[in-house]
């Protein structure tokens, strides 16, 4: 190998470091189109699945509204009845008031 760069020309060796240049240009974009072709896969893949756990986020979410609406919807209708019962023991209610300020005097 060292008799072929000692009988070498000067062009010899310009054109060997140029087709070396080309080549090692060649791989680096060989390189960089792979690299571009992997990251848009894995992008691919990272969106699908964040719209999976958005997907599964909005199931949750609606199904704890559902849940939090019945237990209100449950809440309003016993504060209805509590409050029908109170009226109509209002007098009664008056009187242990009353009861209960003497008392204390």
């Amino acid at each position: 190998m060292n008799i072929f760069f000692a009988d070498a020309t000067n062009e010899q060796v310009g054109i060997f470091i140029f087709a070396g240049a080309v080549v090692t240009g060649f791989v680096a974009t060989l390189v960089s189109v792979a690299s571009n072709f992997a990251t848009r896969r894995e992008l691919e893949d990272l969106k699908s699945r964040v719209d999976k756990i958005e997907t599964d986020l909005d199931d949750k979410t609606a199904k704890i509204h559902k849940r939090v609406n019945r237990l209100l919807a449950g809440q309003m209708l016993i504060a209805g009845r509590v409050g029908c019962a109170l009226e109509q023991h209002q007098d009664q209610i008056t009187a242990w008031m009353e009861k209960l300020d003497r008392e204390e005097e």
